[in-house]
């Protein structure tokens, strides 16, 4: 309760078990350091063990539910070469992504978002406000305009937050940060493809980890000319701040094997 962690682990790991609310907190703990495994093992023994007020067990069933999911996508943790990270204020996590010409251009909109527009700067995304709803909004350029405004179909704006796209060189994979659910927590990255037979969008799909976290995480760019990738989060930031971290693009997947939890 008091924030000091590690000490709270220290001592509640050497308790006797007669004391049953010391496996609730070993829960919170476990679960706070991604030791899934423990983290489960110690909310089941304390459901069967303690006489549990109903609220409570409601909110430990969303506990487990959300280990379970963890569990899930540390099973498929992609392996990234890391080549820097730097922290700064969220509203300015676009100075440090230098980006290629050929990677488009990024520019801030007016609800904490990112707006994208194409190489040939004739091609516009970005995030607005529609119906209290944040939707992903596309327009063409023609000449010296733009076309009026439209919503990408809900295939795309799955949830009620949808901000950040990014449109990698090939025109149709689309990646973006939403809030969703199903995901780790805060704003996860998303990606779809677009089908140019069918002219549909593919059901979104969340890119894991470890692009996302538990925290926040507000865009992710691909710079294939250079091979290097950015992504933007607020995971072990101060409030207010990003931490930008940079990796090379791999040529293919590879997922960790037995990872550790720290």
């Amino acid at each position: 309760e008091l924030k000091d962690y590690d000490t709270a682990l220290e001592y509640l790991l050497q308790s006797p078990d007669k004391y049953t609310e010391k496996f609730f907190y070993l829960g919170e703990l476990h679960l706070r350091n991604w030791n899934v495994d423990a983290a489960l093992e110690a909310y089941d023994t304390y459901i069967a063990s303690a006489s549990i007020p109903e609220e409570k067990v409601a909110y430990i069933e969303r506990q487990i539910e959300y280990a379970e999911k963890l569990q899930r996508y540390l099973l498929r943790v992609e392996r990234l070469a890391m080549l820097d990270s730097v922290t700064v204020p969220k509203e300015m996590m676009l100075e440090t992504c230098l980006l290629s010409a050929e990677a488009g251009q990024l520019q801030y909109d007016s609800i904490a978002g990112i707006d994208y527009i194409n190489q040939r700067g004739d091609y516009k995304l970005w995030s607005q406000v529609v119906n209290d709803e944040q939707v992903l909004c596309f327009s063409h350029r023609l000449l010296d305009t733009w076309t009026t405004p439209e919503t990408l179909p809900s295939t795309v704006n799955f949830t009620s937050q949808q901000l950040s796209p990014y449109l990698m060189g090939d025109g149709v994979t689309l990646y973006f940060a939403a809030m969703d659910s199903n995901g780790l927590g805060g704003l996860d990255i998303y990606v779809t493809r677009y089908n140019t037979v069918t002219e549909q969008y593919t059901k979104p799909d969340n890119v894991g980890m470890p692009y996302n976290s538990p925290a926040n995480e507000y865009m992710l760019i691909l710079d294939e000319m250079q091979q290097v990738g950015y992504i933007a989060t607020d995971r072990s930031a101060p409030e207010g701040y990003v931490t930008i971290y940079s990796f090379v693009i791999p040529k293919y997947k590879q997922y960790w094997k037995d990872i550790a939890p720290d």
